[in-house]
């Protein structure tokens, strides 16, 4: 049954009660059953939009699936099909559902969900994260940036899976649920930064690891799942824990991986930045200099110039710069440039609340267009 709703629910356990009030910007669709019920279902209600994206980047789309069909991409495909297998079978399941439900054939689908190991080379959207903790506030905020097809046609979908960890999550339409920002009943929440590589290694792809996190049952399960190994392709995952009140920075590589938990401030864009793990030797330079620390040297440069601590307004203004376009914090389409920040998500980690925001910052925030969940603890009264 479609819907679009507005969610308030009890944490961290799972819920019998809900309260649903109408959601004013995303698209909102709640999906169970069977993996592949699942996949079918949020391919049918989303079909639409999956086919708008596809029409937008048709020459895009096209290129994907043809390196997919090349000698080289069935051969890492077939590598691919076996390593989900070993740990993550059911999202083969899920793939397949989406296929039938959108009417997409399954090797567009698969191109797709393997955009990052086909290693097209094109431009790299990206995103942009700031971390603040102090005695009274502890928060992400994340803009999820893609190109500017997704622009007004992500959608949310609220899913319980077989695993009984129910979660909510923006989607990109034809991806697996896990690179837009999500989070799960249980309290744990992501959202990812794209690092580019010239590499791809025999494991598994990264969107379906970012998919398996939005299932982890607690803060360690989703650490295991974002350094597993063998994985394919490299990512940062933003890792959060209501229950433990705790934010955890997540560099992983094929080679190596990185934990860390700022105690204060912290930004992160699209390039490895931690100890272990800055050094990875495939990292993809000429979109690390273009794009990503253009981005982190506007924010950076910005928290140096404030007198005193950053008020969560001010944090957000950083975002919603356009110091350095097309390659700043807030992006907009320019010319070729075709990345967009798509939507901001705020996690609010002490009040367990958690705010969507559609579209670019710089409108989105003094527009208030924003879609809210929050999350209770058991004796407290439903919001």
């Amino acid at each position: 049954r479609r819907e679009f709703l507005k969610i308030s629910f009890l944490f961290p356990f799972i819920l019998n009660k809900l309260k649903f009030e109408k959601v004013k910007y995303f698209e909102f669709a709640e999906v169970k059953g069977s993996y592949k019920q699942i996949g079918y279902l949020i391919g049918k209600y989303f079909k639409k939009n999956i086919i708008f994206v596809l029409k937008e980047r048709k020459d895009w789309a096209y290129k994907l699936k043809e390196k997919l069909l090349s000698k080289e991409g069935k051969y890492y495909k077939e590598i691919f099909i076996k390593e989900i297998k070993k740990s993550f079978p059911f999202y083969l399941e899920e793939l397949e559902g989406l296929s039938e439900g959108s009417g997409i054939d399954m090797d567009l689908i698969w191109a797709l969900n393997l955009q990052c190991e086909l290693e097209y080379i094109g431009e790299k959207e990206g995103c942009s994260t700031i971390y603040f903790k102090n005695d009274k506030e502890n928060y992400l905020l994340h803009n999820e940036d893609g190109n500017k097809a997704n622009y007004g046609r992500m959608f949310i979908v609220f899913v319980k899976p077989p695993s009984k960890v129910d979660f909510i999550s923006i989607v990109y339409p034809g991806l697996l649920a896990g690179n837009a920002p999500g989070f799960n009943l249980k309290g744990i929440c992501q959202t990812t930064n794209y690092i580019g590589s010239t590499k791809v290694y025999e494991g598994v792809p990264r969107y379906v690891l970012s998919r398996a996190i939005l299932e982890a049952k607690d803060l360690k399960e989703a650490i295991e799942i974002a350094k597993y190994h063998p994985k394919a392709y490299p990512c940062h995952h933003n890792i959060i824990s209501f229950e433990e009140e705790k934010y955890l920075s997540v560099e992983a590589t094929p080679e190596n991986f990185e934990i860390f938990e700022p105690e204060n401030l912290y930004i992160h864009t699209n390039h490895l930045i931690l100890e272990k793990t800055k050094n990875y030797p495939f990292e993809e330079k000429v979109y690390r200099e273009k794009s990503s620390i253009s981005r982190y040297e506007v924010i950076k440069e910005g928290l140096e110039k404030l007198e005193k601590e950053p008020s969560f307004e001010d944090l957000f203004s950083l975002l919603s710069s356009h110091k350095r376009k097309p390659f700043s914090p807030c992006r907009h389409p320019d010319k070729d440039v075709e990345g967009q920040t798509l939507c901001t998500a705020h996690f609010d980690i002490k009040n367990k609340k958690i705010i969507f925001y559609e579209g670019n910052p710089c409108k989105s925030f003094k527009a208030k267009k924003q879609d809210s969940f929050f999350l209770s603890a058991r004796e407290k009264k439903i919001k």
